[in-house]
C-alpha cells in the first residue's frame, strides 16, 4: 500500500511533535515535511524531525505535495488552515483547539461538509487507557444508567515556558478551549448523549496579572436529563510531581466509576456494590499504545473507512461547538 503523505501545518505548540512522531511510528503514513511560517519554530522542527520545511502551507497544497496534515498554527490562526486543506482534498488531524470561535467553527464545519476529506482533532482522553476501560464497563451497563458525572483537569502552566501569544484572549481562546475541551469531549462520549444546555464561569486568582483566565467551571445538562460537571484550570503547583490531579467520576443507577489520572493512577468501578479497583489498566490492554499512537490509527482509520472512526468530524465539531457554548456563558457570567 501506498504510504499516506503526511505533513505538519503550523508547529506553534509542542502537541505536534508528539504527533508527527506517532505518524512517524505508523507505517501507513510517510512524513514528507512542515510548513510554518515562523523561522525559529520552522528550523527547530525540521532539525527534530528532519525533514523539509516551507514556509507556507500553501505551497504544499499547491504542488500537490500531501495528502494528510496535523495543524498547530496559533490557535486563533488554525480556521485558515484548516479550510484551506479541507478544500483541497487534504485530511485533518488538528490539534485543539482548532477554533477560538463559533464564526470560525461555522468556517470549518462548512469546509468539512463540501469535502470528501477527513477532520478530526487530538481529543487524546477517548484513547487514555482508564477512560477506555472506564467507557466500556459503562457500555456493559456495571453502574447502571449514567446520571451524573464530574470532571476535573487542572495543569501546571509554567508561565516562563508559554509562548507570548497564549497571553493575549484573542489568539489563545482561554481555558476552556486548551483544557476544558478534553473533560466536554469524555462527558458527551461517556453519557452517550448531546447536551442540550450550558452554564459556565471562569476567573484569574493565581495569574490576575496576565490577559488570561486560570480556571473555569462547566455544568452541561445532557438531553436524558443527566449532569455533566467539568472543571478545569492552570493552578497546578510547579513542583507538583504529576502535571496535573485529573480525575473523573460517573454516577449510575448502579454504582460509580472513579478515575484518578496523576502521579498515583487508577481506575475504580463500584457495580451494585462490588467494589474492584485497577492500577494496572495500561498493561492490561495489551497491545494497547499510548494515546496519540491509537488517535493516529483512528485518523487512519476514517481515511481508509476500513474500521470506525472514533473522533469523527461530527465529534471534532460538536466538543468545540459545547466548549464554545460554554466560553460565551463564561464571558457573560
Amino acid at each position: 500500500m501506498t504510504p499516506i503523505r503526511f505533513a505538519v501545518f503550523g508547529a506553534r505548540h509542542w502537541h505536534v511533535l508528539e504527533i508527527a512522531h506517532a505518524i512517524r511510528a505508523d507505517e501507513r503514513f510517510e512524513l514528507v515535511g512542515v510548513a510554518e511560517p515562523d523561522e525559529e519554530t520552522r528550523h527547530q522542527v525540521q532539525t527534530e524531525l528532519q525533514i523539509p520545511a516551507f514556509t507556507s502551507h500553501r505551497e504544499m497544497l499547491d504542488a500537490d505535495a500531501v495528502d494528510a496534515v496535523a495543524v498547530a498554527s496559533i490557535n486563533n490562526e488554525r480556521v485558515e488552515v484548516i479550510a484551506d486543506a479541507l478544500e483541497a482534498g487534504v485530511h485533518v488531524l488538528a490539534d485543539k483547539p482548532m477554533v477560538v470561535s463559533l464564526d470560525q467553527l461555522d468556517q470549518v464545519e462548512a469546509a468539512a461538509r463540501s469535502s470528501k476529506a477527513t477532520l478530526s482533532c487530538a481529543l487524546t482522553l477517548r484513547f487514555t487507557p482508564h477512560f477506555v476501560a472506564a467507557k466500556a464497563a459503562i457500555d456493559r451497563g456495571e453502574i447502571g444508567q449514567v446520571i451524573g458525572s464530574y470532571a476535573q483537569g487542572p495543569h501546571k502552566l509554567g508561565v516562563a515556558r508559554r509562548p507570548e501569544w497564549m497571553f493575549n484572549r484573542g489568539k489563545y481562546g482561554g481555558v476552556l478551549l486548551d483544557l476544558a475541551i478534553h473533560d466536554i469531549d469524555v462527558a458527551r462520549w461517556i453519557h452517550g448523549t448531546e447536551p442540550v444546555a450550558v452554564v459556565a464561569d471562569e476567573g484569574s486568582s493565581r495569574f490576575s496579572d496576565l490577559d488570561f483566565a486560570d480556571y473555569a467551571s462547566v455544568y452541561l445538562r445532557m438531553a436524558d436529563g443527566a449532569v455533566a460537571v467539568c472543571r478545569a484550570s492552570w493552578l497546578t503547583p510547579d513542583d507538583d510531581p504529576s502535571h496535573g490531579d485529573r480525575r473523573l467520576i460517573v454516577e449510575g443507577t448502579e454504582g460509580s466509576i472513579e478515575i484518578v489520572d496523576a502521579a498515583e493512577r487508577r481506575l475504580t468501578i463500584n457495580s451494585a456494590g462490588t467494589v474492584e479497583t485497577r492500577t494496572n489498566v495500561r498493561e492490561e490492554m495489551v497491545g494497547q499504545p499510548d494515546a496519540m499512537a491509537e488517535l493516529v490509527g483512528d485518523f487512519a482509520h476514517g481515511i481508509s473507512g476500513e474500521a470506525p472512526q472514533l473522533i469523527t468530524a461530527r465529534e471534532t465539531i460538536e466538543s468545540h461547538r459545547w466548549t464554545l457554548k460554554a466560553r460565551v456563558q463564561a464571558e457573560s457570567a
